[in-house]
């Protein structure tokens, strides 16, 4: 048996093919994050934010020169807000074992690590 991973979702690659018992963990469905990283524009909060159900949680500015970027920040935080008020809440029990799938970038932080921590017996954060 395989340690059970995330995998990223693409329209270009046969994902799908590749891991037919994967479990989809973006939205819309039970396990996607409601904390979402957005760009956003309006004075005061001009760059990349974590919003959810429409409300701006936190929001940083685009730098150019910063070596954490704007949106590494908030999606960071998007995942540390899953995990603290939304993982708990979850049966996890469908996903033990198997392999999770999410659009975000292998490389970028995303809900779909602390699911496949928790729900595998690991530490939920």
């Amino acid at each position: 048996m395989t340690t059970p991973k995330r995998v990223q979702m693409s329209r270009q690659h046969p994902w799908r093919a590749e891991h037919p018992d994967a479990v989809t963990v973006a939205r819309p469905g039970p396990y996607g994050n409601p904390y979402r990283v957005i760009r956003h524009r309006e004075p005061g909060c001009e760059g990349w934010a974590v919003e959810r159900d429409g409300r701006i949680i936190a929001c940083w500015p685009p730098v150019r020169d910063d070596v954490t970027s704007g949106r590494t920040r908030a999606a960071r935080l998007a995942v540390f807000r899953f995990e603290a008020d939304i993982l708990p809440t979850l049966d996890l029990s469908p996903l033990r074992g198997r392999d999770v799938l999410c659009w975000c970038g292998i490389e970028q932080p995303c809900h779909g690590d602390p699911i496949l921590r928790a729900a595998n017996g690991g530490e939920a954060s």
